[in-house]
């Protein structure tokens, strides 16, 4: 860690070795390096500190302006360390670094935490190490604490302090190159998202996308929990209800990917009913309808017929109200009736939905 508040030794000797001009304002020797930076895509550079060797966050919490990272060539002594930072503008990533011919290169990472101290109404930044750096893998967060803390103590004597945010730092090499930032547009995410599922009550519970990607982290959401509910993490549904329900579903961006949101129409149609008699009246005018009511749908539709096809309907009626378990179908041509058929149907955001028929013989 790196001491950067400008009243500290530290900084003085750093401002006498760091030479952070455009190239030519010194003679080559073998004690410097020249970096030429190159840029694609949208997005910024900054060094982890200027010329003057502050650090590249100001007294605003925000980038100093003073160490964005231009489009030209630098020179720098080889003894202090320079390090990028890549900022990608919105909509964008960044894809690392290549050189003069195009491949690419690896410069050395470090993540690191970029903390601010307050004291007495001063601020002061700084960076450490950050526990999700890799090379912590076998610390517990317990001591990396206590050890932050202590540096911490004895460099601001206070062991408060902030995180504004993580970064990956990138080491240059020094030795004379040229290093191209590549920052990249985000694509819309790719995922097969259906427009509409048809589905009928006492359906088994159902995944509303079958195959998710591991590493998209999607949200969803049903419009109505009476009618279908839905695991937020997972997009297992539920049948509670009939009609239409919508699910959205959200994709948080990736490094790679836009923020995407799409929308599934779920139609869930009554089931069948449990048509229990249809029995014919003395008179033979009309037919005597029972079933079991579905208090979930909005009515049901009856049909008579003298074939089991019902190729020509003989006589029907509507039933306007799910708690109805019977009624009575008036026919004239009741005798010729020999079949009888019931569905139900719901009413749902200005749509029927219906479920299929079952009948039976009309005794």
């Amino acid at each position: 860690m790196k001491h950067k508040h400008i009243t500290t030794l530290f900084l003085i000797a750093t401002l006498i070795l760091t030479c952070l001009t455009p190239s030519g304002s010194f003679a080559a020797n073998p004690f410097t390096y020249t970096v030429k930076l190159q840029q694609s895509g949208q997005g910024r550079l900054y060094w982890n500190y200027n010329q003057k060797g502050n650090f590249f966050f100001n007294g605003s919490d925000t980038y100093d302006k003073a160490c964005l990272a231009e489009n030209i060539a630098y020179r720098f002594v080889i003894l202090p360390e320079r390090c990028l930072i890549a900022e990608p503008s919105e909509g964008w990533y960044f894809d690392g670094f290549r050189d003069s011919q195009g491949h690419t290169l690896k410069l050395d990472k470090q993540r690191v935490d970029v903390i601010r101290i307050t004291i007495k109404g001063a601020r002061f930044y700084d960076s450490v190490v950050s526990y999700s750096d890799p090379r912590f893998k076998n610390v517990t967060k317990s001591h990396y604490k206590a050890t932050i803390k202590a540096t911490l103590k004895a460099l601001y004597g206070t062991t408060r302090y902030k995180i504004m945010e993580t970064l990956d730092v990138y080491k240059v090499p020094k030795k004379t190159q040229t290093i191209q930032a590549c920052f990249r547009e985000k694509k819309p995410p790719v995922l097969n998202v259906p427009e509409t599922l048809q589905k009928e009550f006492n359906d088994a519970p159902f995944y509303a996308i079958e195959s998710l990607p591991v590493d998209y982290n999607a949200v969803f959401h049903t419009s109505s929990s009476r009618l279908l509910t839905v695991d937020s993490k997972t997009g297992l549904c539920s049948i509670k209800g009939e009609g239409i329900a919508v699910i959205s579903v959200t994709v948080d961006s990736t490094r790679e990917t836009s923020r995407g949101q799409w929308n599934i129409r779920v139609y869930i149609y009554p089931g069948k009913v449990n048509l229990t008699s249809a029995i014919r009246s003395k008179d033979k005018k009309s037919i005597t309808v029972k079933w079991k009511s579905d208090t979930l749908c909005s009515g049901y539709e009856i049909q008579a017929a003298a074939d089991h096809s019902f190729s020509k309907i003989a006589a029907k009626k509507i039933v306007a109200s799910g708690k109805t378990s019977s009624t009575k179908v008036k026919t004239a041509k009741a005798a010729n009736c020999q079949y009888l058929r019931i569905r139900a149907y719901k009413k749902s955001r200005n749509e029927m939905l219906y479920g299929n028929w079952i009948q039976i013989p009309v005794k």
